[in-house]
């Protein structure tokens, strides 16, 4: 059912989609949260790159405020279950369309994943 949780919480999955896919998500997430609920969900911030991470992956984070790090995979979980890292702007700019940012707490998640707190809006906003 539609927007029937005031709060969500969303705890190391946007850390590990592919870009689509997490829009997909926050749609999902947005449809059931209530105008005025509260979304809580973690990213790896570019703190979490690897050092391995190669230099075309740490100039795409740079350019474009996210990065999907393919590696080997995990056994038992699904090939799109790689490792993805976010910026503070990308996240600004590309997960407001359905929700308002209201607090970054970097590595707030157990001293690692950086936090954002959001507040569902009532109607979405233009993405450009």
């Amino acid at each position: 059912m539609d927007a029937q949780f005031d709060l969500v919480y969303s705890i190391s999955v946007f850390t590990h989609l592919p870009e689509a896919m997490q829009f997909a998500w926050l749609d999902e997430l947005a449809r059931v949260c209530a105008p005025g609920g509260i979304l809580i969900a973690s990213t790896h911030g570019e703190s979490l790159l690897p050092g391995e991470a190669v230099a075309e992956g740490r100039a795409e984070l740079a350019r474009r405020g996210f990065f999907y790090l393919k590696g080997t995979g995990t056994p038992g979980l699904p090939d799109f279950y790689q490792t993805a890292f976010h910026l503070d702007s990308y996240v600004r700019a590309h997960w407001t369309r359905h929700f308002r940012l209201l607090a970054t707490l970097a590595r707030g998640m157990n001293n690692h994943q950086d936090a954002y707190v959001l507040e569902r809006v009532s109607s979405p906003r233009a993405i450009g």
